[in-house]
């Protein structure tokens, strides 16, 4: 039995060349190309996620020299593909080749209109995995990956743009969303890592292509390992302001109709040096404009006169309770771990189920405004 070949993963040293599609940030400009040297790959749970340093093309005067590089590439990550058993299934070079043998007959935009009609019409849709289990099924499981992570891609960039004003401040900025081209024979034996850009980009090969974005670099760590780390804050006025400001933070991103389904302390990287706290991982969120057009969909609150969809929102966003996620977690490991207590003002939450309020109010109540 011959041994198996997997896709080449990421590694520090490899050269990147990124195609801009949209700049967020006045330093780079859209439609350029950058080359993205790998210093460090980060983590590859659910996308690659990578430190580089950045050359442009034009040296825009102000632009980033380091900046995380985040890969939405459905070979990668070791929570993202998995078995109905849970189990990682790294990529071959036999699902690549199967992939590759489906777009080009023609198969993946019909693939991808079974995939959304699933997902509008059962509440719980078929996942990866769930298709893995089918006919064709290492292609269809590769094309489900495709369109998850594409999905992860769009609502992350939705999310920054929608949280424009909190970019620098309670979440990193960000730069640029770009797209890469990996080589067709990028496996285990083969280093090379170039880019193969198309002049004029087909929609097969924007199925071939891995879309990113490229964000501020926070240096520093977790505030989950924080406590360990040995730049950890000794008094508890520090860690009383780091993890105010992260509360604060979900409830801003909160106020602003979003909430985090995944909020977490592993989610927000501290800045070791001036211990401002950055929330991160915006691909799993939910708006409340698409939460809103899910309900219609699905025909929730039909026969039901009193039926308030702000009301479900929020009753959403209070089981969700993103800014407790983050600091009772943290609050609770400080005291177990280091002996130190900490007191935390928290949003109240319980104001947004005042059904008997009118809808202003409750929509007020659910942004954390005051009568």
């Amino acid at each position: 039995m011959e041994p198996t070949t997997l896709v080449r993963e990421y590694q520090p040293g490899d050269s990147l060349e990124l195609d801009i599609i949209e700049a967020h940030d006045d330093t780079l400009s859209s439609f350029e190309t950058v080359t993205a040297q790998v210093t460090q790959v980060m983590t590859v749970t659910m996308a690659p996620v990578m430190l580089v340093t950045l050359k442009t093309s034009n040296n825009h005067p102000g632009a980033p020299i380091t900046a995380i590089l985040k890969l939405y590439d459905r070979r990668f990550g070791s929570s993202l593909r998995k078995s109905k058993k849970g189990k990682h299934l790294p990529c071959r070079a036999e699902d690549e080749a199967a992939f590759r043998s489906f777009v080009e007959r023609g198969d993946m935009g019909p693939f991808i209109d079974v995939i959304q009609e699933d997902q509008r019409t059962e509440l719980v849709p078929n996942t990866a995995a769930d298709w893995k289990q089918k006919p064709n099924a290492q292609a269809k499981f590769e094309a489900a990956l495709w369109y998850e992570v594409r999905s992860h891609f769009e609502t992350e960039v939705k999310a920054y743009k929608r949280l424009k004003d909190l970019q620098g401040v309670f979440i990193p900025r960000m730069y640029a969303s770009v797209r890469f081209w990996p080589t067709s024979t990028n496996t285990s034996t083969d280093t090379d890592t170039s880019s193969t850009p198309a002049d004029s980009p087909t929609r097969d090969d924007d199925y071939r292509s891995v879309s990113g974005i490229l964000l501020q670099f926070i240096p520093g760590c977790s505030l989950w390992d924080l406590p360990e780390s040995p730049s950890a804050p000794t008094s508890q006025e520090e860690w009383t302001s780091i993890v105010q400001r992260v509360v604060n933070g979900a409830n801003e991103i909160n106020k602003r109709d979003i909430r985090l389904l995944d909020s977490c302390p592993r989610n927000v990287v501290v800045d070791t040096a001036s211990y401002q706290p950055f929330i991160i991982d915006l691909a799993q969120c939910d708006f409340k404009d698409k939460f809103f057009k899910d309900y219609e969909n699905f025909c929730f609150g039909d026969g039901q006169e009193d039926w308030n969809p702000e009301v479900d929102w929020c009753e959403n966003m209070r089981l969700s309770e993103n800014p407790a996620s983050i600091g009772l977690v943290i609050q609770s490991k400080l005291g177990k771990t280091q002996g130190i207590l900490i007191e935390i003002e928290y949003p109240d939450c319980t104001k947004i189920l005042d059904h008997d309020d009118d809808d202003a109010k409750v929509l007020n109540a659910g942004r954390g405004l005051e009568d």
